[in-house]
């Protein structure tokens, strides 16, 4: 199960424990003293009846259920965790030689997940456009990006959609390499080639 925070542990909490009042209160208006909850897959078992064992049995469903979605995520891989909080300066060449520069910061979204936020310059180093992460995944050292890409480099803006495989060269993290490609568009295709900041 992956590292988690204090702060969501308490939140999951809290939502498990204030959530089911809502029904709760439900049911004990329309059902009043009909209720009737019996929980058989302890040691013992319990047996509990009225409004506060559909709140009990509430509870205790949402935890399993989060723990079994819990379980369902992948913790990252120990060298992608030292990913977290670097900045990198990249090279992008198409297939047809054109090269393209930029740059992008590595940060952790949600449980576990890696996002890339960045821009990219032309060869005369102005801004002509940027691009964000949508999906990531992070196994043996290759990670494998889904992202949106905003070009402005045109008359009219575009917004496309890419893909991007990049291998951590050694276990410096100084240094990574791969491919991309934007999707629908056959010949925006190449190499990329970062190279990690000083910190």
């Amino acid at each position: 199960m992956p590292r988690v925070s204090r702060r969501h542990i308490v939140g999951v909490w809290a939502t498990l424990i204030l959530l089911p009042v809502v029904p709760v209160v439900i049911f004990y208006v329309v059902f009043a003293e009909q209720n009737y909850f019996e929980l058989n897959d302890t040691a013992r078992g319990v047996v509990t009846t009225g409004p506060i064992a559909a709140y009990f049995a509430l509870v205790y469903l949402g935890w399993r259920i989060y723990l079994q979605v819990s379980s369902l995520i992948a913790p990252l891989d120990p060298m992608v965790k030292r990913l977290v909080g670097t900045s990198w300066h990249f090279t992008a060449t198409s297939y047809h030689g054109t090269n393209r520069q930029g740059a992008f910061t590595v940060s952790e979204h949600g449980m576990g997940d890696l996002r890339f936020s960045g821009k990219f310059q032309d060869p005369q180093g102005r801004d002509v456009g940027d691009w964000r992460s949508t999906m990531t995944h992070c196994e043996n050292k290759e990670i494998q990006v889904l992202y949106t890409l905003r070009d402005l480099s045109k008359e009219r803006e575009e917004d496309s959609t890419g893909m991007l495989r990049l291998q951590l060269d050694d276990d410096t993290l100084t240094r990574m390499t791969g491919n991309w490609v934007v999707v629908g568009r056959g010949e925006a295709h190449g190499d990329l080639v970062c190279t990690q900041d000083a910190k």
